[in-house]
């Protein structure tokens, strides 16, 4: 690979990408706090590995890295230790045929637009729901979610819950989950800054609870899903790359970053891409509280396992911590590389001295330390602001090569 024609290439982009946003196709699912923009994904994949190669995201968040390597022809990994995560990963990359998507989402539709006629929800007891649903739903009766949502609203929710379990295809149902996911903030009572993820994050309950149409949201969206998975498959096939294959050539994993040794064998990663978590900045899993709520993941198992997590930047040894933990990454990145293999970090700039100099250190160690060569580095400010800290403005991309063994 000639590095420096593909550095002037680099060099003539325009990384701000003001002309558009990057929430198309299957990106278009689940709101993520920090979702990584597909277009440095997408490029990077492009300029530093080839068809065929493997291309990994050791914090893949919602998938935009996998979801971009898998459309150009890679092999793909992605890795997050976040539940909700790597269920949103697992249902971008997992095509589904565009007419029998459409035909169980029509069944499901009819179903809840039988139940809507037929139920006043505003008289509907607890009790008597219960009797109707299915029993996995029970449990949201005592959850948090009661805070969140009006009596009305939080109904709709647990009827289309329950409607969905009934959904033998896992694939499907999985793909509905994702739907009804991402609905939830639209339809909780917090309105302010238009459901920013800070409230929810920081467990501010809505003043007032509001009647919002659950239904109709999940609806409109599933339309959007059904969409999105019709032209991702659309795209992949224009790239000669079938179903099956992308059935085949990626996968998800639940786990930590650092253990990404577990998962593939040292020497066999031709590129990681990956955005890690900006220290102190983001919530990862309070933002998503209300989906913890309703699938019943484990909101404090999956907070201990954040990496530079918000909640915990009023530590003393924050910034060590997070550190130590992300030179630990960095390590066993290097070791999964082959031979002059990749790896793209993108990481905050612009922001306070204490947070900078940790990053710059990482940076340092990165050479001195682990033998990473940096190759180059990109400046960008970010435009749309989709990292759901408002403080941040400005990324720096990082491209290092692995050097080549002398043994």
């Amino acid at each position: 690979m000639d590095l420096q024609k593909e550095f002037k290439t680099i060099d003539k982009l325009d990384w701000d990408f003001r002309s558009g946003s990057g929430n198309y196709g299957v990106h278009t699912y689940h709101w993520f706090p920090a979702k990584f923009t597909p277009q440095i994904p997408s490029i990077l994949i492009t300029l530093l590995s080839k068809r065929g190669d493997t291309v990994i995201d050791p914090f893949c968040g919602s998938g935009s890295t996998i979801v971009e390597a898998l459309r150009l022809g890679r092999k793909t990994i992605g890795i997050d230790s976040n539940p909700l995560a790597c269920l949103i990963s697992r249902v971008k990359v997992t095509p589904i045929s565009p007419k029998y998507i459409k035909e169980r989402a029509s069944l499901l539709r009819l179903r809840l637009n039988h139940i809507h006629q037929e139920v006043n929800f505003q008289r509907l007891t607890q009790k008597a729901l219960m009797s109707e649903l299915n029993s996995e739903v029970e449990a949201t009766f005592d959850s948090p979610l009661n805070k969140w949502f009006s009596s009305y609203t939080l109904l709709q929710i647990r009827i289309i819950l329950s409607a969905i379990l009934e959904e033998k295809d896992s694939t499907v149902r999985n793909f509905f989950l994702v739907c009804l996911s991402d609905r939830l903030r639209f339809t909780s009572s917090q309105d302010r800054w238009s459901r920013h993820w800070g409230y929810i994050a920081d467990n501010v309950y809505p003043k007032n609870l509001k009647d919002i149409n659950a239904f109709e949201e999940f609806l409109n969206h599933l339309e959007q899903m059904i969409k999105g998975n019709s032209e991702f498959i659309d795209e992949c096939r224009r790239n000669q790359i079938s179903e099956e294959e992308i059935r085949s050539k990626c996968m998800v994993y639940e786990g930590n970053a650092e253990n990404i040794c577990q998962i593939i064998e040292d020497g066999q990663t031709d590129l990681i891409v990956t955005s890690p978590p900006y220290p102190g900045a983001v919530d990862y899993t309070n933002a998503n509280r209300l989906s913890f709520y309703l699938l019943g993941y484990d909101l404090q198992k999956s907070k201990l396992n954040e990496i530079g997590a918000r909640i915990y930047r009023g530590r003393r040894n924050f910034l060590f911590e997070y550190e130590d933990k992300m030179f630990t990454c960095l390590t066993r990145f290097y070791e999964s590389l082959a031979d002059e293999g990749h790896l793209a970090l993108v990481l905050p700039d612009k922001i306070d001295v204490a947070r900078l100099e940790v990053l710059e250190r990482l940076i340092d160690r990165s050479q001195r330390e682990v033998d990473f060569r940096l190759e180059k580095t990109i400046s960008r400010k970010i435009s749309h602001q989709i990292t759901g800290a408002r403080s941040i403005t400005h990324e720096k991309i990082y491209i290092f090569s692995k050097r080549k063994s002398k043994f």
